[in-house]
């Protein structure tokens, strides 16, 4: 059996489990006498969330159906938080250690908790939409430099983005070193990640140039505002200045 609960952003949220007493036909019934059971998560029918006060909280406990109700509930607390995860199972157990159960026999004897995950995504972008190789007219125009990929908010799974680099007004492989198909990663719990580009030398005197960068692909998450940056490579040739001479005097005097 199981049941579903939304996980909530922050705070708590009661979620009760009820235990009913059924005959052979699965019909609701009650009994003349108390009936007493125990109850816990127990490990070995796994769950994937983190009880203590994690995602959720239930101490093991026994509970005791009293002669004439046909039901108990099991109150488990549910913890809220904004970290993007995946869906998560509580299990609950009765009688895990086989210690016996008063005056009834064994049913079901599992029930899983779904905890729904209601949080957004994380977004996925460049810390800034243009970076430069230094100063205008100084450079260095060789260098590699490093970029920063951030998500708007943390997450609990690893979040992965393809990136590319194309050419503006510098060329790949005569002004920097291309990026094809390449794949950047964000571990889990981590709120960034950085990538290098290599910009390269010449001796020309030129106009600053540019290169783009672009996120695409993203995986647990969705691409946010900023994902190309401009990239500026400056140069750092000096400008060579040529003079010519004054004019001679081709004037003669007689």
């Amino acid at each position: 059996m199981s049941s579903n609960v939304d996980e909530g952003s922050d705070g708590t949220t009661t979620h009760s489990v009820s235990v009913v007493l059924k005959d052979s036909d699965g019909n609701s019934i009650t009994s003349e006498k108390d009936i007493t059971f125990n109850y816990a998560i127990n490990a070995a029918d796994g769950g994937t969330a983190a009880g203590s006060g994690t995602d959720y909280t239930l101490a093991a406990g026994s509970k005791t159906i009293e002669a004439g109700d046909s039901n108990i509930d099991i109150d488990v607390t549910i913890v809220g938080d904004v970290l993007y995860e995946n869906n998560e199972t509580i299990i609950i157990a009765l009688d895990p250690d086989n210690g016996g159960i008063t005056n009834a026999q064994d049913g079901t004897m599992a029930h899983t908790v779904n905890i729904e995950e209601d949080d957004n995504a994380p977004k996925i972008q460049f810390s800034a939409n243009t970076g430069s190789t230094g100063e205008t007219d100084v450079g260095p125009e060789a260098t590699a430099k490093t970029l920063t990929i951030e998500l708007d908010a943390v997450s609990s799974m690893a979040t992965t983005v393809a990136y590319n680099t194309s050419d503006g007004t510098a060329i790949a492989g005569v002004d920097y070193t291309a990026l094809t198909s390449q794949t950047a990663t964000i571990d889990a719990g981590e709120p960034n990640t950085t990538i290098s580009l290599t910009t390269l030398s010449d001796a020309l005197d030129e106009a600053e140039e540019t290169i783009f960068i672009t996120l695409t692909s993203p995986t647990n998450s969705s691409l946010d505002a900023n994902n190309q940056m401009t990239f500026t490579i400056n140069d750092d040739d000096p400008c060579l200045l040529y003079t010519s001479p004054s004019p001679r005097d081709l004037s003669t005097s007689r």
